[in-house]
């Protein structure tokens, strides 16, 4: 079966890692034959986070990009059994030409990028959401099929005219393992897996924070991927983040944070926090927005705490009880191998291929590698 894939980044890119990069080996495995083309390389994708006005021309460059892309997609669209395309956003009139080939276009997206009611947004990023929300709904109603993390989201594409299929995450429950245990020292390790621009979401809980660091001397607070914010009373460790050192940095943890706030963005993301927490064996703590209620298996595998009382109430039973932090920590790892692992995902995302391809003739099978 011949497949284009159409991934909006390369590997540096968490959504282009998980959703299309980390299946290649699995598809290969199942009969697929994956032409992947990566739209905005990585080299590219960095080069837009220095300043403002390199946002502006990173911008630009993604729209022309995305829309050379499109041209090259139609003029060869009818050479694969079906096309996957990866968060690209296609720019006018790319979408109106895709529908003569609807019947073949899976659309994958992550997030609620459909909406424009994110907080705090600057007058560049309301820009940039602006055409995010116009340019979702054309794309997905020139797509038979669309793949989500939530079922949010699939409501969304339901509403778009297409077939919806909920993969959450997925994760590579080989790549992601549990580590030693306990600290030999008696430290316990709140941590969070993130980057600068959702470390706000930690702040959301500092006054908890603040209040459980006065409680436990032992208790150390590590953020990957940002240095803000710093609490008060807690002993604070901040890691850059790099695809070499998250395993190792994931495996440091004691317990796993996830807190956000209740808004249609957040509604919509796919909790991949929590994923690669229960896939380490770490008990989680989150909060109930979004598909987390569905991730976590509140008092199971983690506790979902909806005000501070519950934050500081949760975490406090995982940090002097090291049998529960265990007990939580197995419990969530057997759940994302049973439900969120990445050879049950790549099952779904070949037997979704085949549905599409059946419905374009014969399809092309490659052999089976070893």
């Amino acid at each position: 079966m011949k497949v284009l894939i159409l991934a909006n980044h390369g590997v540096a890119d968490p959504a282009s890692r998980t959703r299309v990069f980390q299946y290649l080996p699995r598809l290969r495995e199942r009969g697929v034959d994956p032409d992947v083309e990566v739209i905005v390389a990585d080299s590219v994708f960095a080069k837009g986070c220095r300043s403002r006005l390199a946002k502006i021309r990173y911008y630009f460059t993604v729209v022309w990009l995305s829309f050379r892309a499109g041209l090259r997609t139609l003029v060869r669209a009818s050479s694969y059994d079906c096309i996957l395309i990866q968060r690209v956003l296609f720019p006018f009139p790319i979408p109106l030409l895709m529908r003569r080939h609807r019947h073949r276009i899976i659309y994958d997206f992550d997030d609620a990028i459909f909406t424009t009611e994110t907080v705090d947004a600057s007058g560049l990023e309301r820009v940039r959401q602006w055409f995010h929300a116009r340019t979702v709904a054309p794309l997905l109603k020139s797509a038979s099929h669309a793949v989500v993390e939530s079922d949010y989201t699939a409501g969304y594409a339901r509403d778009c005219g297409a077939l919806a299929t909920v993969i959450t995450g997925p994760i590579d429950t080989e790549r992601y393992r549990p580590g030693e245990g306990p600290k030999e020292d008696g430290r316990v390790v709140l941590g969070w897996i993130g980057s600068p621009t959702t470390s706000v979401y930690v702040d959301l809980v500092r006054e908890p924070l603040e209040a459980l660091g006065q409680a436990y001397p032992n208790l150390v607070l590590r953020l990957v991927g940002t240095s803000e914010p710093r609490i008060e009373n807690l002993r604070f460790e901040a890691r850059s983040w790099s695809l070499e050192t998250e395993v190792s940095d994931l495996q440091s943890f004691d317990i796993g944070l996830m807190p956000l706030p209740d808004d249609p963005w957040t509604r919509g993301k796919g909790g991949y926090k929590i994923l690669q927490y229960s896939a380490m064996g770490l008990p989680v703590v989150a909060s109930p927005v979004g598909v987390n209620q569905k991730l976590v298996d509140h008092e199971i595998s983690g506790y979902l705490a909806r005000s501070n009382e519950d934050w500081v109430g949760y975490l406090s039973r995982l940090i002097e009880d090291v049998d529960l932090r265990v007990r939580m920590g197995r419990e969530g790892r057997a759940r994302m191998v049973k439900t969120y692992g990445l050879d049950r995902a790549a099952d779904r995302m070949v037997s979704l291929f085949s549905a599409v391809s059946g419905q374009n003739g014969p399809s092309r099978m490659m052999p089976k590698h070893a």
